[in-house]
């Protein structure tokens, strides 16, 4: 919703004034022809009763609109959510080193972020037309460049060495792991600020979106329900409960980038929307996120199975506080 400055205000209530006052006119006409014979007192008289018929007309109709209070209160307190701390901004921008643009043949795809070691998390569907999945190699030169923050900046960016593992699944996932070359210069991986979903309140996106450079995207998280209220007979896997829902202006490029929670902690990858188009410009009505949780799980069942312990063992090293909890859902699991 927009923002309305005082005097706009005053201006929207007195327009609106003026036309309620020509249409009570017609309703309650004023006598207009005073013959000269008529008592001046019981014209008097005639005249408060009709003006006063008049006020009360008026204050009752403007009641109805709304309340200038109330509808500030309401503007100043929806954002006020979106509100973040000083210190927590600047967590996030240094959590925000880990996080790169994912580029084919040089050119922008999508996002990622370090998730441990030399190993790189983003969606499947950004590298998917270029990975044969049946030889298990990429097709086209993959790079990751994670300090792509102005247009002015040459960032030669780190080469994918191959694809760790991959799961397409949209309903379900929709997750790759990307080994690097070099493991060196390398920012700190986000695998130990991992937590599990909030059920409510703010989040914030560091990613790539249309291509551009580094950016923070702080949102509100939008309750299921609410979702199924305002997209309607959209999809069916836009609705599937286990995805995290939230308002973003975050669009294409930004697939693979990190959600991160009030308490910095990484809890999901962003990884679509729906938008629609307003006097040209583009708009997000919602945009989901894979759990990060769930990812780990599969990611842990997929090592074992193919027995790459070597990368099983990297991640096993990396300790993290919810480290116990995923190792007992993997269990379960298997």
């Amino acid at each position: 919703m927009p923002y309305y400055a005082s005097s706009d205000l005053r201006s929207t209530v007195s327009d609106k004034d003026n036309k309620q006052r020509m249409q009570i006119k017609k309703e309650i006409p004023f006598q207009t022809v005073v013959e000269k014979n008529v008592c001046s007192k019981a014209m008097k008289k005639k005249l408060l009763s009709q003006f006063e018929d008049y006020v009360k007309a008026i204050k009752t109709e403007t009641s109805e609109h709304f309340s200038v209070p109330d509808l500030l209160r309401l503007e100043f307190s929806r954002n006020g959510l979106m509100c973040q701390e000083v210190k927590t901004m600047k967590k996030l921008m240094s959590l925000g080193d880990s996080v790169c643009q994912v580029r084919i043949n040089g050119r922008p795809i999508g996002s990622g972020f370090l998730l441990f070691g030399r190993f790189v998390l983003t969606n499947s569907h950004v590298i998917k037309d270029i990975y044969n999945l049946n030889r298990g190699q990429l097709q086209e030169k993959v790079s990751v460049h994670f300090s792509y923050e102005s247009v002015e900046q040459s960032d030669a960016g780190l080469e994918v060495k191959e694809v760790v593992c991959f799961e397409y699944n949209p309903e379900v996932r929709d997750w790759a792991l990307l080994e690097l070359h070099s493991d060196k210069m390398l920012p700190s991986g986000l695998l130990k600020h991992f937590s599990f979903l909030p059920q409510s309140g703010g989040i914030s996106i560091i990613g790539h979106p249309q291509g551009g450079v580094k950016k923070i995207d702080p949102c509100l998280i939008v309750p299921h329900s609410q979702v199924v209220a305002q997209v309607p007979l959209i999809t069916q896997y836009y609705f599937a409960e286990n995805l995290l829902k939230y308002e973003s202006g975050f669009f294409e490029g930004s697939s693979g980038s990190p959600v991160f929670d009030i308490h910095c902690n990484v809890v999901a990858m962003h990884s679509g929307g729906f938008t629609y188009e307003n006097a040209g410009e583009k708009r997000a009505i919602v945009g989901y996120a894979h759990p990060l949780h769930f990812i780990l799980e599969d990611f842990v069942i997929q090592m074992v199975e193919k027995q790459k312990f070597d990368v099983l063992r990297e991640y096993l090293d990396c300790s993290y506080a919810r480290e116990a909890d995923i190792k007992g859902r993997c269990k379960k699991d298997s």
